[in-house]
């Protein structure tokens, strides 16, 4: 694997102008030389002030200049920059006025120069200073205040366009006529033991001549273009510095290193160039070289300069690491097991070695798996760990492939070796309903993206085809004996069908007022809102001959009696589903009652894998028609009397009723559960829900007691008032009613509305109800009370619920109660046409009635409008909703 050297060019930068000028141009980003947080805290500083000439050979008010250093990896904007002698600051600009952006190149100088110094006959410091120094001046006549003391120290601070201090220095006074004071060290701090008097006439934008080696040849920059993508040529710039102050005699070489892919991993070296040269101190080179890359993956790119004599040996070498693209498809993701089941506990994902070698396209390369990455839909990425020095085998003999998984019980597949397999978190979520997987290569390019279909426990995925579809098609669940083979290929599979019943659910659709059978076909006659049972047939292996597929679809009722179980069937015929595809069956559910069901699909077919052809499921229909199921009658304060506290239901349900695990759930959101297994109540038929059965028909001895059911976890009914929301086992809400403070020993009636029963018994449960209306004092007036008011219909437990105390004329009447907002606009009828009675309130959660999805905090207007014998009356006022409180 030889490396073309392409040609070579080497360029002192103070004999040729041009190339100084292509070369500053592209100026890569470097590592930060000096990292210096001196005065900045949030940052490091990149300009630093390297030499302060306070005290120059010539006329001292022309010839004063301070010099900076670009330390930092990158070129820097300067405009907007200021410079401050303590007394007086003044802002960089450009020497010759112009205003555009200027900029100071990495590991470079620039020469702040006092205004006047252009004025002059003799330029003192240009025969000095290399042609590409950033030369700057400042806007006011002088720097600083006037000019630099000469006897007395002044403090000298370059601050950035932030106003933050990059760099300060107290210069010592006393240099020399001619003598600047530099830094020795550009690495070091800015305090008097890293500064010292120049040699006479100073460095202006070059080495300072303090603290200078007599030989230290460099190495300050690499760069390599175009950015980094797939093998091909690369160019390679350098740049060689004499930081010495003699001249010296060099060899230089690039030299490329690749981790080379055969079975012992070795490092492949190849020397590009090797050249001898000189420079003369403060001299620069530039090199420019070809480099053909001609691999994927990781290459280090090295350039070393050798000198017999060099007294600083750190700075002979510069590296830097370019990875190179792999192809799309190198690697491919080839078995997934995402539900592994009990028995072999760990999730995982098989990768398979697709890497064409040079040398022999129909055998692969080994691949080095530092860097690489594997990320599900939901952004879960397992990183292999850079110190994890795994490979992708190549196929030799019998291919083996690389396992990732999330546990350490994949080592107990016997397929498993432990050089092919890492295990290591986060590892991605292997979704059992299916999803998608990227494989990452270090370069952060996706080389393959797959999606997979629901899984089946303890069965892996496993690609078809290498090469060929990426998605759900184009897998097929794994036939070995132990669910999947990780770590090598899958065995041929046999060319029989393989079916499955995977999933049970049900949804709303429109259903049928008539049909008209039409061979196998329904005609609909108009429509309504039904429940439909659906079944996914899936396809898990490759196709077959066979067409259509048959699935014998089933349900009944849970909760009936033994001698009253009925098994409704119907046959449903679809074609067979593609392979690794899937369709539905569905039916409507026409037969039987809303609640809970057992729901059956079995296949109608002959296949490879039969266990998996039957699926049995419990669902749960929710009622969707609300009023057919009510609160009738409550007893929230027994009073003396035993027998408990008790809610009375009512059904009008044409239909059975199914009531485990319905629910009550009071004001406080504290809930009462039924828990009657198997138990079905049938429509037109009371239920009582008591606190303590067994005292209630001790207390009720004329109640069936077929019809009265103990609860779990009784929710206290507060006697001030409360509220009770009737929920199904699904969380839905069928009925809602409030109720205000309660007579001891007699119960809370529903008749259009909520009033005390006239019962001399105290109450009626399991029959109708008793009531007569009251009547009230003459010449009452009709008026109402809210309390509290504001409330705050927050759920939090406090002021969620808001009463309604109306004084009625005659003692009662039919109200209705309308909302308004401010501007007017209806948000709900809370009361329509209902009968009140003077003293019994009406409890409103702050949603029953509402046309808007709930009430923003604010004012709001209520009218209300009484219908009795005396006549009409209508009042109105307001009514505010708060925040939490």
């Amino acid at each position: 694997m030889g490396g073309d050297i392409g040609y070579f060019e080497a360029r002192r930068i103070n004999e040729t102008m041009t190339c100084r000028t292509d070369a500053m141009n592209q100026l890569p980003r470097l590592f930060a030389f000096l990292l210096l947080l001196f005065f900045r805290s949030d940052a490091f500083a990149d300009i630093i002030i390297t030499e302060i000439m306070y005290n120059p050979s010539g006329p001292e008010s022309a010839n004063e200049y301070i010099e900076l250093y670009n330390t930092g990896p990158e070129r820097m904007p300067l405009n907007g920059y200021t410079i401050s002698d303590g007394t007086g600051t003044d802002e960089l600009v450009r020497y010759n006025g112009d205003g555009s952006t200027f900029y100071l190149d990495a590991e470079d100088y620039a020469v702040i120069l006092d205004p006047d110094y252009w004025d002059q006959d003799s330029l003192w410091y240009d025969e000095v200073m290399p042609w590409y120094t950033l030369l700057l001046t400042v806007e006011d006549a002088a720097l600083g205040s006037g000019g630099l003391g000469n006897s007395n120290s002044e403090t000298i601070t370059l601050r950035n366009p932030s106003q933050l201090v990059e760099s300060s220095r107290t210069y010592q006074p006393g240099a020399p006529g001619g003598s600047s004071e530099e830094r020795i060290d550009l690495a070091g701090g800015e305090g008097d033991g890293n500064w010292a008097f120049s040699e006479a006439g100073g460095s202006p934008g070059i080495f300072n001549t303090v603290g200078l080696p007599d030989y230290d040849v460099a190495v300050d920059t690499l760069i390599i273009t175009p950015p980094p993508g797939e093998q091909g040529i690369y160019s390679a710039r350098f740049r060689v510095r004499n930081r010495g102050r003699m001249e010296c005699d060099y060899r230089m070489e690039l030299t490329l290193y690749h981790r080379y892919h055969d079975r012992y991993y070795t490092r492949d070296e190849r020397l590009v160039m090797s050249q001898r040269d000189t420079l003369s101190s403060g001299d620069t080179l530039w090199v420019e070289q070809n480099l053909d890359l001609d691999d994927s993956g990781k290459w280090s790119i090295a350039v070393n300069v050798f000198f017999s004599g060099d007294q600083n040996y750190d700075n002979n070498q510069r590296s830097v690491d370019y990875w190179l693209a792999y192809p799309e498809g190198s690697v491919r993701i080839a078995e997934i097991m995402a539900d592994p089941g009990t028995e072999h506990i760990a999730e995982w994902v098989e990768l398979a070695n697709r890497y064409p070698a040079a040398e022999n396209p129909d055998s692969t390369r080994n691949i080095e798996l530092k860097g690489w990455s594997l990320r599900d839909a939901q952004g879960i990425t397992m990183q292999i760990d850079s110190s994890s020095q795994r490979y992708l085998h190549s196929t030799y003999g019998t291919e083996r492939r690389f396992v990732l998984a999330n546990d350490e019980k994949i080592e107990e597949w016997d397929t498993i070796d432990s050089y092919s397999v890492l295990v290591q978190t986060p590892f991605p979520s292997l979704n059992n309903n299916g999803d998608s997987l990227y494989l990452v290569d270090p370069t952060g390019r996706v080389i393959d993206s797959i999606e997979y279909g629901p899984a089946i426990r303890g069965r892996s995925w496993v690609r078809d085809d290498l090469d060929g579809p990426a998605g759900v098609d184009g897998w097929s669940l794994s036939t070995a004996e132990a669910g999947g083979t990780p770590g090598i290929p899958e065995a041929p599979r046999d060319t029989m069908v393989d079916l499955s019943i995977d999933s049970l659910w049900w949804e709303m659709g429109r259903g049928y007022e008539a049909v008209a059978k039409q061979g196998d076909s329904r005609e609909m006659s108009g429509g309504y809102d039904v429940p439909f049972l659906y079944a996914r047939v899936r396809h898990n292996s490759i196709p077959s001959d066979i067409e259509r597929v048959q699935v014998r679809l089933s349900w009944s009722m849970i909760g009936l009696p033994p001698e009253e179980q009925s098994e409704h069937v119907e046959f449903v015929e679809i074609p067979l589903p593609p392979a690794n595809g899937s369709d539905t069956v569905s039916v409507e559910y026409w037969h039987g009652s809303f609640g809970a069901i057992r729901f059956t699909a079995e296949l109608q077919v002959e296949d490879q894998d039969e266990g998996n052809n039957l699926r049995v499921g419990e669902l749960y229909i929710p009622w969707y028609y609300g009023g057919g199921l009510r609160v009738n009658e409550v007893m929230a304060n027994p009073g003396a009397q035993s027998g408990g506290e008790w809610v009375e239901l009512i059904s009008s349900y044409h239909q059975g009723v199914n009531v485990d695990g319905w629910q009550l759930e009071d004001a406080a959101g504290n809930r009462t559960l039924i828990s009657q297994p198997d138990t079905l109540r049938l429509f037109d038929e009371y239920l009582v829900l008591a606190e303590e059965r067994d005292a209630f028909l001790v207390r009720w001895p004329d109640v069936d007691p077929a019809i009265v059911f103990a609860c779990e976890s009784w929710a206290k009914l507060n006697d001030s008032g409360d509220a009770i929301r009737l929920l199904d086992p699904t969380g839905s809400l069928l009925d809602s009613i409030g109720f205000g403070t309660s007579r001891p020993g007699q119960s809370l009636i529903s008749e259009s509305h909520w009033n005390i029963s006239s019962s001399e018994e105290g109450g009626s449960p399991g029959e109708a109800n008793n009531w007569t209306p009251p009547t009230g004092p003459e010449g009452s007036d009709f008026s109402l009370t809210l309390s509290p008011n504001p409330f705050s219909p927050d759920g939090d437990g406090y002021e969620d619920l808001m009463e309604f105390f109306f004084t009625i004329p005659d003692g009662g009447g039919r109200v209705t109660l309308i909302l308004f907002d401010v501007r007017g606009r209806e948000v709900g009828m809370l009361l329509e046409n209902k009968w009140v009675q003077t003293g019994v309130p009406y409890i409103w959660d702050g949603r029953r009635g509402l046309h808007v999805p709930r009430l923003k905090t604010g004012m709001y207007v209520y009218l209300a409008t009484l219908e009795n014998e005396p006549g009409r009356a209508t009042i109105k006022g307001t009514l505010v909703v708060a925040g939490s409180r």
